[in-house]
């Protein structure tokens, strides 16, 4: 199943049109409606804005494990001391070098990288250093 699929079953299962789905993520009917119609690598911040409606992101953006997040998982996430604010930040910074550098990295890889910079950032209490980014993208992709 394509992401694309994932994100109409999604909706779909929620029992919500196109128009409520776009306005209950915050985003423009047009700009939904293609996340439905177009395979295509999903940003950053629309990928949080499904995260922030209780869907595991993992599940979107691979099909591996559960459609919604699990307490157990949110749990998880929490207990690992990740700041909500510092992981939208990294999602971010690390988004715009990615395309940038024109460089394609699967959602696991993305992921993972996205992990290891937000508990760098937190336990040295620095910001990212679009350097340090740009040589773990090399080292992943």
């Amino acid at each position: 199943m394509s992401t694309n699929s994932r994100i109409r079953k999604v909706r779909e299962i929620k029992g919500l049109s196109q128009s409520e789905m776009a306005s209950y993520l915050d985003i423009p009917l047009r700009t939904y409606q293609r996340l439905e119609q177009e395979d295509r690598d999903l940003k950053g911040s629309v990928l949080l804005k499904f995260a922030r409606i209780g869907v595991n992101p993992l599940w979107l953006l691979t099909g591996e494990g559960p459609i919604f997040k699990e307490v157990d998982q949110t749990i998880k996430a929490a207990s690992r001391g990740l700041d909500p604010q510092v992981v939208k930040d990294v999602i971010e910074t690390l988004e715009e070098l990615l395309e940038r550098e024109k460089v394609h990295l699967p959602p696991s890889k993305k992921a993972e990288l996205v992990v290891l910079l937000a508990e760098e950032v937190q336990e040295e209490e620095q910001e990212l250093s679009p350097g340090r980014i740009l040589r773990l993208i090399k080292l992943a992709s």
